[in-house]
């Protein structure tokens, strides 16, 4: 099991400024739990695990079956139910959330789990993760 630990904003600006995510509370959970539901039956198997609603974000931890190389597009029919479900006018050039994912590493991991997390982490682009390549292979030239 693969989990991920998400950070959503709204896409727009001007409204994640004049809202509050709280207002929304009960579109939100009806959205959780539509998404585990409609998930569950899906090739790889999805489901929402724990949320929390701030005023200016939602955070989400997720649990998927595979390795997600893109997790936040795994929200997207959570996103799609809350932009038909009384988020509709906070959508903004047909996208409700930007946001951000990073999963969540367990220790124990397997072989497998372990070489996958230093595959993703050669394919992101920022200093971080420059960082830790570079203390990898000081520890492999070693």
């Amino acid at each position: 099991m693969y989990k991920y630990k998400h950070i959503l904003r709204l896409a727009n600006h001007k409204m994640c400024n004049e809202t509050d995510l709280t207002d929304y509370k009960n579109n939100i959970i009806a959205a959780v739990e539509y998404y585990n539901s409609a998930s569950q039956y899906a090739k790889n198997s999805k489901k929402i695990v724990e949320y929390s609603i701030f005023p200016k974000y939602i955070e989400i931890i997720s649990e998927s079956n595979q390795s997600l190389t893109r997790p936040n597009v795994a929200l997207q029919l959570f996103s799609r139910y809350l932009s038909k479900n009384g988020l509709d006018n906070l959508v903004k050039n047909k996208l409700l959330f930007k946001g951000s994912a990073e999963r969540i590493v367990e220790k124990n991991l397997s072989d497998e789990e372990i070489l996958l997390e230093l595959i993703r982490l050669f394919y992101k682009k920022d200093k971080n993760a420059q960082d830790k390549i570079n203390q990898i292979r000081k520890i492999i030239e070693t």
